[in-house]
């Protein structure tokens, strides 16, 4: 099953790489490739292979193609009623992730499947977003403000039936985290750019806040799906590099994106102009090298892993290596946790708990107020 599972991961990215070349699966093994797909959130990607394949579009393809369309539906309603409540309040705003990346990057809204709605505010505004966009029907979904604010942490979440609205006022989740980067909402801010979602007109990053972004979010996460290696290569493919390498940098992402890129460009082929890597003009050789190696041996310990990359090494990326060997250590010690089952930061109780009732309403206006002043940064 390990080397059945692995060329099925072959067949994958094959088909994610060159869909025109997809020769398509055997029957026997269809139903593993397209949980494979699934796993790796990329089976409403697979309808072009399929249809090159001649052998028919599963009905599991149709069907995620489907729930991705109707939900991005959904969110650019949503997005239509943030939009009207935020203009209405003198707030400005960009929408990023999901909807920018399924309809203006992939061009085809049934490929990108997501399930948040993430909006980025000035942190100076977020009191007068946070009443406009419950006003408008959206209900605030923390209760823990004592964590949010023990974490600094850089959303709040609102939601109505059907979305759930992550309403950023900073790119970078945890206050340990924005201290060692170089990301500030009033740059992005200042050099967003329109985009046409739909019927809704909105503004979004420009391309290289945008790469910036992807990178760091797939970085976050340890670049373990093709989902996210993809949204990297989508992004990368069609960037300005001269732009595109000087803003890695501004940001302190040179050694995470040199991991990410090397990965991404591994898997899924080059981004450069000219169809080079672009991975090595970030630096970091070592850092690559050692990030290379690490999938490696991760590939011949668990050839049948359904994640075939280990994420850890990846996700500690920092800008210095002392903070790169402080973070490593960090999240090593949280999945050490998790997997022994003791509490974490999302525990019951914990600080991310979201259904804790820590603070109540002066816990909030701490939490805001805080934000506000600048106190967990900008």
């Amino acid at each position: 099953m390990p080397g059945v599972r692995r060329r099925l991961f072959e067949l994958l990215v094959g088909a994610l790489r060159d869909p025109a070349s997809f020769a398509g699966v055997p029957p026997e093994h269809l139903e593993a490739f397209l949980a494979m797909a699934e796993h790796h959130v990329v089976i409403g990607q697979l309808a072009a292979p399929f249809a090159a394949a001649g052998s028919g579009i599963p009905a599991a393809v149709t069907a995620a193609r489907q729930r991705a369309t109707v939900r991005h539906l959904q969110s650019l309603d949503a997005l239509a009623r943030a939009k009207s409540a935020l203009d209405r309040a003198g707030v400005p705003w960009v929408v990023m992730k999901g909807p920018v990346l399924a309809a203006h990057w992939y061009r085809d809204p049934a490929a990108r499947t997501y399930h948040d709605l993430d909006l980025l505010v000035d942190p100076a505004a977020l009191a007068a977003a946070m009443d406009a966009l419950t006003a408008a029907g959206f209900a605030e979904r923390n209760h823990n403000w004592s964590g949010l604010r023990s974490l600094g942490l850089g959303e709040v979440t609102l939601a109505s039936d059907d979305v759930t609205i992550d309403l950023h006022w900073h790119v970078v989740t945890f206050e340990r985290d924005r201290r060692q980067l170089q990301f500030r909402t009033a740059d992005l801010m200042r050099r967003r750019q329109p985009v046409q979602l739909g019927s809704v007109a909105a503004t979004t990053f420009d391309d290289a806040d945008t790469l910036g972004h992807v990178v760091l979010h797939t970085q976050g996460n340890g670049g373990r799906l093709l989902l996210q290696l993809r949204d990297v290569h989508t992004v990368a493919a069609r960037v300005d590099w001269s732009v595109g390498l000087p803003r890695l940098g501004q940001f302190g992402l040179e050694r995470g994106a040199s991991a990410v890129l090397e990965r991404t460009e591994r898997v899924l082929g080059p981004v450069g102009p000219h169809g080079e890597a672009v991975a090595p003009s970030l630096g970091h050789r070592p850092w690559r090298e050692a990030n290379a190696l690490a999938d490696g041996a991760w590939n011949h310990l668990l050839p049948g892993a359904l994640n075939p990359f280990p994420s850890a090494l990846m996700a500690a990326a920092a800008p210095t290596a002392l903070g790169t060997a402080g973070t490593l250590a960090t999240r090593s010690t949280v999945a050490v946790r998790r997997r022994l089952g003791w509490p974490t930061i999302t525990s019951p109780g914990g600080p991310l708990d979201l259904d804790a009732d820590g603070g109540g309403a002066p816990e909030r206006e701490r939490y805001v107020r805080d934000v506000e002043a600048g106190v967990f940064g900008r």
